[in-house]
């Protein structure tokens, strides 16, 4: 069986009732976060033209622009939906992926299940297949895919959008491979976006084409089932010869659940993921020791060449830039022992104190006898005036799954703020309450008429 057809016969096969509990659970939470972040990047100037695009596009109005209080085409509301959840660089990731799993998924299968009215359990299904989906490609291709420069984000979400949307429409195993197929034209994003708004925008892509292959597949549109492992097809194609793994997916799938083991990781910062660990370095030593800015002389941060690559920004000019940047991040949180949304408006960029702290700030590769089993860690050094030196090393950052996973207090917690400037009090726990019960929901359309508009006052 080709690789398309192997996991056509998994999305086809799967079933809710099959799914432990714990899972379903970490889904939830997943989902929670997602959309927490997605209201809170709706203002984003990249998820604002992209709603402007979609108005302009127009189209069947079937499914939700979030916060925007219009409906458009499933397609265009995956795409904007997705762009919003990603704008912040919030949302969650994942170790196998390398990337963001649930941004691309969601949206999709939100748009799709408003459209032909699917129940909560359909949604969680679906999401929690897709998520899987993704997990064990990403398996085959990581990290010489990542290394390569594609965003696995886009690149590989969109074949858990395209899965998890033929799992909603109720596919059979031959139009689940050809719709798995289609989406290995559509998969692109490359990480030299990093930084901009064309990051998010590759999240937005992926998410609408995982709508548009499903319901091309639906019709009867063809691909070639070898289009994963074929000669000219995408592991030859996006990794080259002797870069990727073809292996038999059936034993792998659900064994153990990707979502379960490694596990999701729910950001507690808003910026890349890879600059996590020292942050929390860097926190932890200034709280240990009582250090006031006044008393730092340097900062130095050192992370694995792999993701310095792409945060090595020791000057910013936007609060994208500053996402990426180690030395932005670690400066802001030397002086506030916390990293926050309000921590990259363009105000925050030009305080006085961050400019003086991000001076002494150095970022540089871990040696390779420190990078660690998984290549996540981070060491500071940081020097204070009085001679002092100090170090710290964070395997990896609070958050990222298994025993270092957010507690389910937490993930609320992280929601309330990331809406409390578009929804009321009363609608962000209606929100919280309907998905917590999710697969109790007889139709996803409630939850998204409560995310449709900004319920807070115009000055806000």
């Amino acid at each position: 069986m080709y690789v398309s057809e192997q996991i056509a016969a998994f999305v086809a096969g799967a079933s809710i009732a099959e799914i432990p509990e714990n899972v379903c659970r970490t889904a939830k939470n997943s989902i929670l976060d997602c959309l927490g972040v997605a209201v809170a990047g709706s203002g984003e100037p990249a998820s604002v033209l992209a709603a402007g695009l979609a108005g302009v596009l127009g189209g069947n109005p079937a499914a939700t622009v979030i916060t925007k209080n219009m409906k458009t085409s499933p397609s265009e509301a995956a795409f904007v939906n997705a762009t919003m959840a990603h704008a912040l660089d919030f949302d969650d990731s994942t170790d196998t992926l390398g990337g963001h799993p649930t941004v691309v998924i969601l949206p999709a299968i939100l748009a799709m299940g408003q459209r032909i009215g699917s129940s909560g359990q359909e949604i969680l299904e679906a999401y929690v297949v897709g998520f899987e989906v993704e997990a064990q490609l990403a398996k085959l291709v990581n990290f010489e895919h990542y290394d390569k420069g594609w965003h696995p984000t886009a690149t590989l979400g969109v074949f858990g959008s395209t899965a998890a949307c033929a799992k909603l429409l109720k596919l059979d195993e031959a139009k689940t491979a050809m719709a798995l197929s289609i989406a290995v034209s559509t998969a692109c994003g490359v990480k030299e976006n990093f930084g901009t708004m064309t990051k998010p925008l590759q999240a937005g892509i992926s998410s609408r084409s995982g709508v548009v292959t499903a319901m091309l597949a639906e019709t009867g549109f063809t691909a070639k089932t070898s289009a994963f492992e074929g000669k000219k097809g995408f592991f030859e194609v996006y990794n080259g010869p002797g870069n990727y793994r073809v292996e038999n997916l059936e034993p792998l799938f659900g064994n153990p659940w990707d979502l379960a083991q490694p596990g999701v990781a729910i950001k507690q910062y808003p910026c890349c993921g890879s600059t996590h660990p020292a942050i929390d370095a860097v926190i932890h030593l200034v709280t240990q020791n009582s250090l006031a800015p006044a008393d730092i002389e340097k900062i130095q941060v050192a992370i694995h060449p792999r993701r310095l690559a792409h945060t090595n920004r020791a000057r910013v000019r936007t609060s994208l830039e500053a996402k990426f940047s180690a030395q932005y991040v670690t400066a802001v949180a030397a002086i506030n022992r916390w990293v926050g949304l309000d921590d990259f408006s363009d105000q925050a960029l030009k305080r006085e104190s961050v400019q003086k702290m991000l001076g002494k700030v150095t970022a540089g590769p871990l040696s390779q006898d420190k990078w660690g089993p998984e290549h996540f860690a981070a060491e500071v050094d940081i020097t204070c005036k009085d001679g002092r030196h100090l170090h710290h090393r964070v395997e990896k950052a609070k958050g990222r799954g298994g025993r270092l996973a957010l507690s389910a207090a937490e993930v609320e917690r992280k929601f309330f703020d990331c809406v409390k400037k578009e929804l009321s009090d009363d609608t962000a726990r209606q929100c919280r309450s309907i998905i917590r019960e999710l697969e109790h929901l007889e139709n996803i359309n409630l939850l998204m008429d409560c995310l449709a508009k900004s319920d807070q006052k115009p000055n806000r």
